[in-house]
């Protein structure tokens, strides 16, 4: 737009437009009326005229395996997924083939010549500020854990890596049922983990204890060991839980492999550790 010619006036003088003035500021404002802009791009209007801004593209996430540790804490050695996924409709969802079960849901990563899972993520744990060697993610190779994070930017090594940020926990709230006791150890549980979402507005009041659950938002199997830390802390023979007892926990960690087979017959049955 070319700038308007100022108007020499004092206080009480009146401004006479002429047409052509008069038909420019029309113009002018049709055409900011008009303007629109798209993302990264925004726009914002005020009293002080019309602000066109840039918001930065965000990084892309990406899924990434935990495959050792750095020196700093919250620090790990990560390897990126790429590719399209291989999973289909009849295997169990796996990104890491454990003992006895091949099949994967893809993506995968690069490799190495000799096989290993090439080191070209730096990865950083936001829960885990401040505290010097501590790496929650990560336990041995035989129990990988995978996540979701967003690029960050790239390393200054002499070959760089990707710097991956992600904000995950190794523990979350569950609620499972007790099926029976662990003989082995007083205080272990074997227990199955509620699925699903609860749908019966009865199960919302006192009145409707956890046991009123159907039994189809329950495993079919066997699929936690239930520790009671009470039990485990001051009478490691005992198992005062009942079956059918329904329960608050955290599982903390992740499925492992077991050979212990239970209600659970397959031989590539996974577990998880829930503690109450």
């Amino acid at each position: 737009m070319k700038p308007y010619p100022r108007a020499n006036i004092s206080e009480g003088d009146a401004v006479t437009l002429s047409p052509d003035l008069y038909n420019r500021m029309v113009e002018d404002l049709e055409r900011l009326d008009r303007l629109s802009v798209m993302p990264p791009l925004y726009m914002t209007g005020g009293g002080s005229g019309t602000t066109i801004g840039l918001h930065a593209t965000p990084g892309e996430l990406v899924l990434v395996a935990i495959i050792g540790t750095e020196t700093g804490g919250g620090r790990y050695q990560g390897s990126i997924f790429y590719g399209s996924s291989t999973g289909n409709t009849s295997n169990n969802f796996q990104l890491q083939a454990p003992s006895v079960q091949t099949a994967t849901d893809g993506p995968a990563p690069r490799t190495n010549t000799n096989g290993s899972w090439q080191n070209n993520a730096l990865v950083v744990n936001l829960m885990e500020p401040y505290v010097n060697g501590s790496h929650l993610l990560w336990a041995n190779t035989a129990e990988m854990f995978f996540a979701i994070g967003r690029v960050m930017g790239y390393t200054s090594e002499s070959s760089p890596r990707t710097i991956v940020y992600v904000e995950n926990w190794p523990v979350f709230p569950v609620i499972a049922k007790i099926t029976a006791a662990y003989s082995s150890n007083g205080g272990v549980y074997y227990g199955r983990i509620l699925q699903g979402m609860f749908t019966s507005g009865s199960n919302f009041s006192y009145a409707f204890p956890l046991s009123s659950l159907n039994s189809a938002f329950i495993s079919s199997v066997d699929n936690c060991w239930i520790v009671n830390n009470w039990e485990q802390t001051y009478t490691a023979t005992t198992h005062f839980l009942a079956a059918n007892t329904f329960v608050w926990g955290i599982a903390c960690g992740f499925p492992q492999y077991s050979v212990i087979t239970s209600t659970n017959s397959n031989i590539n049955n996974v577990w998880y550790q829930m503690y109450t």
